[in-house]
């Protein structure tokens, strides 16, 4: 008989094998990157192995809600399929240049209090980020976190084996569907950061877990 196939796990991707990659923004501003090299050292294609090399770096710039960084992005280079790559944190996206956690308070909003779009855009960022910019961001990660719900909870066990998960119960959430498993993603990862500083680890960007597990494939840009 041949040998069955093997069943794909949630660290099977590179950007889900080590912590680093979702630490939200302050800890990744102090995290030493020239260490990235050996995490990123496993090409994409799956023949190369650990072909690729570091090749210098890009630089972005990663606007919050009152401040804009630069943060570096690693680029590496594979001499097997002579492919380069770099590593753009999930903590933004691929073409934005906001932080993604910008969007965490008025995901609560949304969840808890039944405000409606306008007014948690209005409450929280009208001064920082424009409607359309919001809208599309929000509508993005709220269709990411509705596709990775078990991954999510699968893969915060694998990183701290002692944190209880409590998922909210979904009678007392006022919306249903992409609202209710974004709401109950944000609620989990922030309960999840309160448990790690507690034992005095580094905190991860709440939304990066969800753009993260749910494009584990791209964020690797090719």
């Amino acid at each position: 008989m041949g040998a069955s196939p093997k069943t794909p796990t949630v660290m099977a991707s590179p950007i889900m094998s080590v912590l680093p990659y979702i630490l939200d923004l302050n800890s990744y501003l102090k995290f030493d990157d020239t260490s990235l090299t050996k995490l990123l050292s496993i090409c994409q294609n799956s023949c190369c192995g650990t072909g690729r090399i570091r090749w210098g770096y890009y630089r972005r710039t990663v606007r919050t809600e009152t401040y804009s960084v630069v943060i570096k992005v690693p680029r590496m280079y594979c001499k097997i399929c002579k492919k380069t790559g770099s590593f753009l944190p999930p903590f933004v996206f691929r073409y934005g240049r906001w932080y993604l956690d910008v969007l965490v308070d008025p995901i609560l909003e949304l969840c808890t209090k039944g405000t409606s779009l306008l007014q948690a855009w209005s409450q929280r960022l009208v001064a920082a980020l424009d409607y359309k910019t919001f809208t599309r961001h929000l509508h993005m990660i709220a269709f990411f976190a509705e596709n990775i719900h078990d991954r999510f909870v699968s893969f915060l066990r694998r990183i701290e084996p002692t944190f209880q998960i409590e998922a909210l119960d979904k009678r007392d959430n006022i919306f249903s569907g992409r609202w209710f498993f974004l709401g109950e993603c944000v609620v989990i990862i922030k309960a999840f950061n309160e448990y790690r500083q507690l034992n005095g680890f580094k905190t991860v960007s709440v939304l990066g877990v969800v753009h993260a597990l749910a494009t584990p494939d791209t964020i690797l840009v090719v």
